[in-house]
């Protein structure tokens, strides 16, 4: 069957998915939709090997007996686009340790990728998790599994006709073979890289806790240089077997880079290493991963060394003298990048902002990993009894009669779970009334959210009234202030110049700060808001500010289970952090 027989007509963007297919059709065939859900058994739950926050991945198994991960995720515009670029982006690449494309299929709403099943797993769970046999990594395997994937990035930064960013290198995403070569894997998160200047700003931050670079983290900026931090992370894993991110840190262990990198720096390899590696019969290599480690890990992205030259120093040709690297890579840089990049990576260490974040992303009191669905709600019950005076139980029929019936005249903002609608109730007040749609992500979401805000008391943070579940329906409902928020009042629909005086603004700004405060030092357990902006800063009919904890912004696109990706500048609501 061709490719325009199969592809839906609507929107524009399935002609974008022809012409990517006509352009590549030695490296990516189409597959029929009955062929892929007769190999995985109707997508059946037994063959499901792997989701995220967007896709399930399903093992096929096809006639000629070989298998293939099918990965299906549901049509939307975004979809869409990511689709059609992972495509594009696929069928332009040919590598050994590049997991390849075999194939697609549009079926109704269903967007399906196939490509090439590998045995062993991944690196992480080899490493770490379900597959973890110590005497199967021996020292070769991970050094040739280091090589691999340094070569597998070189060919995307440099060998390509177009450069690629992964954007996403981390141990999960290196898959194993029978023999342990490794294929970099899963370019969902992949962009074309830069041609015209040295780095690309982006709004959106996307990728894994663990593996950030710094400047991507906190600023946006995008190179090459991101994925070369990543995969020095995944250097100190094969070093050290040690998760980037601890589950049960012991204090000071929390980040694998924070913990790992000084230590390095200091010579101090030993205390770092992995006790089953044999390290005098292999000093030599393990000090070059180490070195290579090192310079990946660099703070300033111009100073950190290019795949090539990682390479290099992993096979040895390179000598280890990190200032004849340095003024290696003096040499190649330009220097207007210099210069703005003293001022993007301050002499503060930017890693060390990256910890805060870091802190709770697996902290066994906040998980709900080991919550069944079901249970979930017990949960909720739980919150609610232990804040019972700071939060109340809403009926539905008087929130469905106070937005009349979520009418769409009464919306007044949407992301991209949730709709909010003004409620307008029997005694004159109105409230902001937040609706999603159930799923086990949106529970785990709603009752943080619930136990973050049922915990504040602040004149100028905006408070939550009450919740509601009815059916599949998980709802919020806030304070609404009339005159909107600082944003439009400073820069847009309300703009007007005679409002905001001097007195208004600095009375705005000692109220945020106060807010804050409040949140870092006077909680019982210290709350990061992480979305501090001017449109979360709501204003009364006198101009008193309210630090809105929840956001109207679509939440990141590529936010996936787990916290595995995560949007810096557009989280969805707060998030505690332990006191160290």
């Amino acid at each position: 069957t061709s490719n325009e027989s199969n592809t839906p007509k609507s929107h524009e963007l399935p002609e974008s998915l022809n012409l990517v297919l006509k352009t590549n059709a030695s490296r990516c065939q189409w597959i029929e939709f009955d062929l892929l859900k007769a190999s995985t058994s109707d997508f059946a739950s037994e063959n499901l090997i792997g989701k995220g926050g967007y896709h399930h991945v399903y093992k096929g198994t096809f006639p000629d007996g070989k298998s293939a991960a099918v990965k299906i995720r549901k049509s939307s515009r975004e979809a869409w686009k990511d689709y059609i670029l992972e495509i594009d982006i696929m069928t332009s690449l040919d590598h050994k340790n590049i997991t390849p494309l075999l194939g697609v299929c549009v079926e109704d709403d269903n967007l399906i990728s196939v490509y090439d099943l590998v045995p062993r797993g991944n690196l992480e769970d080899n490493l770490h998790g379900v597959m973890k046999d110590k005497s199967v990594l021996s020292w070769e395997t991970r050094l040739n599994i280091a090589i691999g994937v340094a070569e597998a990035l070189n060919y995307l930064h440099k060998e390509c006709p177009r450069p690629v960013l992964h954007r996403d290198v981390k141990s999960s995403n290196i898959l194993l073979s029978d023999e342990f070569e490794p294929q970099l894997s899963d370019f969902g998160l992949a962009i074309w890289g830069p041609t015209t200047s040295p780095f690309l700003s982006h709004s959106d931050v996307v990728g894994t806790f663990g593996y950030l670079a710094p400047e991507y983290f906190m600023y946006g900026k995008v190179s090459e240089k991101i994925d070369v931090y990543s995969f020095g992370v995944v250097l100190l894993e094969l070093l050290t077997r040690k998760r980037p991110i601890s589950p049960d840190p012991v204090k000071g262990e929390d980040s694998l880079v924070m913990w790992a990198k000084p230590k390095l720096e200091k010579g101090d390899l030993a205390s770092i290493l992995d006790v089953d590696l044999d390290k005098e019969v292999h000093k030599d290599q393990i000090a070059r991963i180490a070195r290579a480690a090192t310079l990946c890990l660099t703070r300033s992205a111009r100073r950190r060394p290019n795949m090539s030259q990682v390479i290099g120093i992993l096979r040895g040709e390179h000598e280890l003298d990190e200032r004849t690297i340095q003024n290696d890579l003096t040499v190649s840089c330009n220097t207007e990048d210099d210069d703005d990049d003293d001022e993007v990576y301050p002499e503060s260490n930017a890693e060390s902002h990256l910890s805060l974040a870091f802190l709770d992303v697996e902290d066994k009191s906040m998980s709900f990993d080991s919550v069944d669905s079901h249970e979930l709600p017990e949960s909720l019950n739980l919150v609610l009894k232990t804040n019972a005076s700071r939060c109340q139980w809403i009926e539905f029929d008087l929130l469905k009669a106070s937005t009349s019936d979520f009418a769409s005249e009464n919306l007044i903002g949407k992301g991209g779970y949730h709709h909010v609608y003004k409620g307008t109730f029997p005694d004159g007040k109105s409230a902001a009334v937040k609706i999603r749609k159930s799923s086990r992500e949106a529970w785990k979401d709603y009752i943080l959210e619930i136990d973050i805000m049922t915990s504040l008391d602040h004149k100028n943070i905006t408070p939550l009234l009450g919740v509601c579940v009815e059916d599949d329906n998980l709802i919020s409902v806030y304070d609404l202030v009339p005159r909107g928020n600082l944003e439009d009042n400073l820069h847009g629909v309300m703009k007007d110049k005679s409002v905001l005086s001097w007195e208004t603004r600095l009375n705005i700004a000692i109220g945020v700060a106060e807010a804050l405060n409040y949140l870092h030092k006077e909680c019982p357990r210290p709350v990061l808001h992480r979305d501090v902006k001017s449109s979360n800063i709501l204003l009364s009919d006198e101009f008193e500010p309210q630090l809105r904890m929840y956001t109207e912004k679509k939440k990141n696109k590529n936010l996936a289970p787990n916290n595995e990706v995560m949007c810096f500048k557009e989280f969805e609501f707060s998030s505690y952090f332990e006191n160290e």
